[in-house]
């Protein structure tokens, strides 16, 4: 009995982590999929309250509402035509990170996204997208 016990408990314990990896990798698609398609009021509902928001132009610490406005307004002016990802990671810290690339008609841009837990929910704290020259 004691041997089943111990058995549950690392099976249990080693399936935590990867339930954990698996739900961040599923936000990221989710985000991802939100960002390639420019759908603002999506990717509001994994916006922190407060977003450190980097885009051409404009930087900050902007309120969740504040900062889909300021997408939103980004995005119709630079519909992606093409979006790829370069990297993504998890840390021990219950954050994630994400490196993408996309394309305008006319522009190339770099995109990088911070979430972290927060409020015991995974959001968006940090999102910057920049003009590249490739």
């Amino acid at each position: 009995m004691l041997k089943k016990i111990v058995i549950f408990i690392l099976i249990l314990s080693t399936s935590i982590p990867a339930s954990v990896a698996q739900s961040q990798q599923d936000l990221n698609k989710k985000i991802n999929a939100s960002l390639s398609s420019a759908d603002t009021k999506e990717l509001s509902k994994y916006f922190a309250s407060f977003v450190n928001l980097t885009l051409p132009g404009k930087e900050g610490l902007f309120s969740k509402t504040q900062t889909e406005t300021l997408l939103r307004q980004f995005f119709e002016a630079n519909k992606p035509l093409t979006f790829t990802v370069d990297r993504q990671g998890q840390s021990k810290e219950k954050s994630s990170y994400c490196v993408a690339r996309f394309s305008s008609s006319s522009k190339k841009f770099s995109i990088y996204y911070l979430v972290r837990e927060m409020d015991n929910q995974m959001q968006i704290v940090q999102l910057q997208i920049e003009e590249t020259q490739n």
